[in-house]
């Protein structure tokens, strides 16, 4: 948000808060072996609990290229690409069938997506936006029920069609197709 406020104000407490809070999190949350950032509960002891979301990392990526654009500090890219391919690592998965998904929930992906997005806009790699590109296709043609709607789990491995669904699962997959518009030059 102080990244945001940043680029609508053009004050500079808001810049340097949004270092501060970025730094705070790379080195308390990111995972180095990973490049991953944990999410941001501390336990009692002030430790983190290393629970795994992508929307950790995809904000974090989000807020590395904000950087790089805002200061043009190359470790800023240089954070973003190798967060981006921590989490490709981590969380982009194939079934034995061939499959891709990315294990997480559909909308938290979303927020993944963004950062990957947001990448793709400074250096051109598509690698990252296409894995959840491909994974929300083979999702829209094999893991939505009767009425249309989409299931939490986007390999249709489960049949999902008697099972209630989110609107949140449901919201993501248009804002997926909405980015894919953008990412493609509306050639989606």
């Amino acid at each position: 948000m102080a990244l945001k406020l940043y680029e609508a104000t053009k004050e500079p407490f808001y810049l340097e808060q949004g270092i501060r809070f970025y730094n705070w999190m790379m080195k308390y949350l990111r995972d180095d072996s990973l490049n991953i950032i944990w999410n941001s509960w501390l336990t009692e002891k002030g430790e983190v609990q290393k629970h795994p979301y992508t929307y950790n990392t995809g904000t974090m990526i989000q807020s590395a290229v904000r950087l790089y654009r805002m200061t043009g500090e190359e470790k800023y890219l240089q954070d973003a690409k190798a967060m981006a391919q921590g989490s490709y690592d981590f969380y982009v998965k194939y079934t034995t069938e061939g499959v891709p998904y990315i294990a997480d929930l559909p909308w938290f992906v979303i927020v993944l997506l963004r950062g990957y997005q947001e990448l793709y806009e400074i250096d051109g790699d598509s690698k990252y936006v296409d894995a959840i590109i491909d994974s929300g296709d083979w999702a829209w043609l094999h893991a939505r029920d009767d009425s249309g709607l989409i299931y939490n789990d986007w390999t249709g491995r489960a049949d999902e069609k008697q099972q209630p669904k989110w609107l949140l699962d449901e919201s993501c997959m248009i804002e997926l197709y909405i980015r894919a518009a953008m990412i493609k030059n509306n050639k989606y």
